[in-house]
């Protein structure tokens, strides 16, 4: 018995596989699917003889079926087979990629997109946070942080990928040839998944000695005591209080402004004089910089604390707003531009949750901020097409663009006044 139980030491942890596969998962999902879809802006308003506001929509429709399908999410993994799930997911989203190849107007861009954005729900970032959770009790903050740089590094490899394609043999030829990808590197995730390490008769990472998983319940245990003894205000207090609906303003404004101009960031480039194949260079390097500045400030933050990383991070974000406005082939500053700019993306994410906890505290704070993401997630639904609006009535992503750029900087002044003070215990009483 020892014997065996000494092979089954050595031999690799299947969770590890599982999150390689994850991270692929993330890569194509998020980074290919979504974030390079910018790329076919031009191409195909110009085919399809439609305008970049309609466009817009397609995405926009991806965000509503997410933010529509996300809250039942775990009721249908326990429901039916976790498997056959995901694997209905990766389909989905292959079948709404591939559709956009085919698509003949606005009608069959809308039904793709709807497709994707339904397959997401189920082969994207909800569910690889709920599977890693149940693989990984130990190293579970490494596992999580890795498979998020999945869409970070997949929209820096498929945006330039995609333009060149694009210039070289057209855009359904780019769309096939991704999906091609996106097939191989989908692959792992479609044999390999699986839910929970109990399918296989495992145990979770850091359970494998008896010892080493009754520290990890009983830390379990202490720290979701410590977590009921927090205080913090609870939802209905919460909703009384100016800090609360600042914060909201604060993550609407920022997913706002990234969004609105990411979203639209490829036709903004070649629009400014940029070749196709260089504005791909350049929302690569976006796309580094915001994976870098996630890992980078989320450092900070336990460093300095939130409120002057909030101010450290979302100056920097404006910084990056108005140099997007202004980026230019001439004068050598565009990759510069990028970077900061990519500093500017990565706010919203990265903050909306730190600062929820800051003001709020921790007692309901999976309450509170799920209203927070509602607001959040209100930016990418509304700003893509306030953005295509903007241009087909006045042939310039301009006056948008300043507007996200104020945006940012109401999201600042808002933190400043709003976030100085973090929750002091007992400050809630007052509005309960």
């Amino acid at each position: 018995m020892a014997t065996l139980e000494g092979k089954k030491q050595n031999k690799i942890f299947y969770g590890w596989f599982l999150l390689v596969s994850v991270w692929l998962l993330t890569a194509v999902v998020t980074g290919m699917f979504v974030n390079s879809f910018s790329q076919f802006l031009i191409p195909m308003t110009e085919a399809f003889g439609i305008s970049r506001t309609e466009f817009a929509l397609a995405n926009s429709l991806i965000s509503v079926a997410v933010c529509g399908g996300s809250p039942f999410v775990g009721q249908v993994f326990e429901k039916f087979n976790p498997k056959n799930v995901i694997r209905a997911g990766i389909l989905l989203v292959v079948i709404g990629w591939f559709g956009y190849s085919f698509a003949t107007g606005k009608a069959t861009l809308y039904a793709c997109a709807l497709c994707i954005g339904i397959g997401s729900n189920f082969a994207g970032a909800v569910v690889t946070n709920i599977v890693l959770n149940n693989w990984f009790h130990a190293k579970k903050g490494f596992a999580m942080g890795f498979a998020t740089t999945g869409s970070g590094f997949g929209s820096a490899v498929f945006n330039p990928l995609a333009s060149s394609i694009i210039v070289a043999s057209g855009y359904q030829a780019a769309i096939r040839t991704l999906g091609i990808i996106a097939i191989v590197c989908l692959l792992p995730t479609f044999l390999l998944f699986r839910y929970a390490p109990e399918d296989m008769g495992l145990v979770p990472y850091g359970d494998e000695d008896p010892e080493a998983a009754a520290a990890n319940a009983q830390a379990a245990a202490q720290k979701k005591l410590e977590m009921s003894q927090k205080g913090g205000y609870t939802r209905q207090q919460a909703f009384k209080t100016p800090k609360f609906w600042a914060i909201c303003f604060i993550a609407f404004f920022l997913s706002t402004g990234a969004i609105g101009i990411f979203s639209h960031i490829s036709a903004f480039l070649v629009d400014s004089g940029f070749e196709p194949v260089k504005a791909g260079a350049l929302i690569s390097t976006i796309s580094l910089s915001m994976a870098a500045a996630k890992i980078f400030f989320g450092w900070l933050n336990d460093k300095i604390g939130t409120y002057k990383n909030f101010i450290v991070m979302a100056s920097i974000g404006v910084v990056g707003q108005i140099m997007i406005l202004n980026i230019s082939p001439k004068g050598g500053m565009a990759e510069i531009t990028a970077f900061i700019f990519g500093i500017a993306f990565a706010c919203t994410n990265l903050l909306s949750p730190l600062i929820t906890v800051h003001g709020l505290g921790s007692k309901e704070y999976g309450k509170i901020f799920g209203v927070v993401s509602l607001f959040l997630y209100a930016g990418p639904i509304l700003a893509g097409l306030f953005s295509g609006a903007i241009f087909d009535s006045t042939g310039s992503y301009d006056i948008a663009f300043k507007i996200y750029a104020g945006m940012y900087v109401m999201a600042l002044i808002l933190g400043i006044i709003f976030l100085k003070k973090p929750y002091q215990d007992g400050e809630e009483e007052k509005h309960a």
